[in-house]
């Protein structure tokens, strides 16, 4: 999940990253703001 977010972020952004993230968060319901990628 993280990683694909890492990699919009390089090619599209950060206002593309941060959403990703949202989406991720908020389809896992965490709370925290960011957490490290699991790999």
């Amino acid at each position: 999940m993280h990683h694909s977010c890492t990699k919009l972020k390089r090619q599209k952004g950060k206002m593309q990253y941060r959403s990703c993230l949202s989406i991720t968060f908020s389809g896992t319901k965490q709370k925290n703001q960011y957490l490290p990628p699991k790999n």
